[in-house]
């Protein structure tokens, strides 16, 4: 059944301390929002079409920093 799954690309943001930075998965691109804004824009649009965006925690980033900005612009509907 799972031999016709397709992979989809997941971006993880993750602003403070997190297993998820000591142990990526495989295949998740983790940032901590830390980097240029532009620079996780240009990894959202390469993975246009299906894709996870995982925010661990939104509050920390908060909704009127750049970063939050770009997610709610991109994702909020």
């Amino acid at each position: 059944m799972l031999s016709h799954a397709r992979r989809v690309p997941v971006t993880a943001i993750v602003p403070r301390r997190s297993p998820l930075l000591v142990d990526i998965p495989r295949g998740v691109t983790v940032f901590t929002g830390s980097e240029p804004v532009e620079q996780i824009a240009a990894h959202l649009d390469r993975a246009r079409g299906d894709q996870v965006v995982a925010v661990d925690d939104f509050e920390v980033i908060g909704a009127d920093s750049p970063v939050g900005q770009l997610l709610a612009d991109r994702f909020a509907r």
